[in-house]
């Protein structure tokens, strides 16, 4: 059954915007009648019958709620140094599957975009995560954030947070073992450099505001491996995966 997402839902009955509309008539041929899942990105999940449908929007009658759990119990934040070419795509729609919360885009000192608004990619980055919600029956959308420097961003995540950054001069710190004592109320951070790695200047920053280093193993995998491999493994061992 196809999902949409939607807040705008009033007296039993969901109303989907001029895309949903487009998609519904002309991609779906949805006739009147038909059912489909709505979900009103916060916590809540619907079956619904569409019962108007024209070139602006769609109005679907709720039928019953669905009471599937689908969402990760923990928030997991992806922080990924902005890679080259369109990774970036693959990492988000990946670990909107896996069950990110946010993605943010950071600067370090060896990515290619040094500066903040050079980077224009939020909004095509947020529909990437939408369709991947939609596909991987999410109830809550991730959030793509806006970029961020790398400073910045290890100095002002939660202090309660487990921050994880993977880095490959990290020898002695298993993932296994840095998760050895997480509460299950916190919100993990997963940090990824780019390709030319994290500068030993930028661990120890983040050292100093609590992140964790950790090694992945004895081999070096992409950018854009590297965080599906950690977001997989990190919800394995808090259980989100059961």
């Amino acid at each position: 059954m196809n999902r949409f997402f939607t807040d705008n839902i009033q007296n039993d009955q969901a109303i989907l915007g001029e895309e949903d509309a487009y998609h519904l008539k002309n991609v779906l041929r949805a006739r009147i009648g038909e059912e489909f899942e709505i979900c009103d990105g916060v916590a809540h999940e619907y079956v619904a019958e569409l019962i108007s449908l024209d070139k602006k929007s769609a109005v679907l009658n709720i039928l019953s709620e669905i009471t599937v759990e689908r969402e990760p119990h923990h928030r997991y934040c992806i922080c990924q140094c902005i890679p080259k070419g369109k990774k970036t795509d693959d990492v988000v729609r990946h670990c909107t599957e896996l069950g990110m919360s946010d993605y943010f885009p950071v600067i370090s000192e060896r990515v290619n975009v040094k500066n903040i608004d050079e980077y224009d990619k939020t909004d095509r980055l947020q529909r990437v995560a939408d369709e991947a919600a939609k596909q991987s029956k999410r109830i809550k959308i991730p959030t793509i954030n806006k970029p961020i420097k790398f400073s910045q961003l290890v100095t002002t995540a939660p202090q309660n947070a487990i921050k994880i950054i993977a880095w490959e001069e990290e020898h002695e710190i298993s993932l296994r073992k840095a998760l050895s004592a997480v509460n299950n109320d916190y919100e993990v951070y997963i940090l990824v450099g780019p390709e030319g790695g994290l500068s030993a200047e930028e661990v120890a920053l983040a050292k100093e505001n609590g992140w964790i280093s950790v090694t992945l193993g004895k081999r070096i995998l992409r950018t854009e491996t590297a965080p599906l491999t950690l977001l997989s493994a990190v919800s394995y061992q808090l259980e989100d995966l059961e």
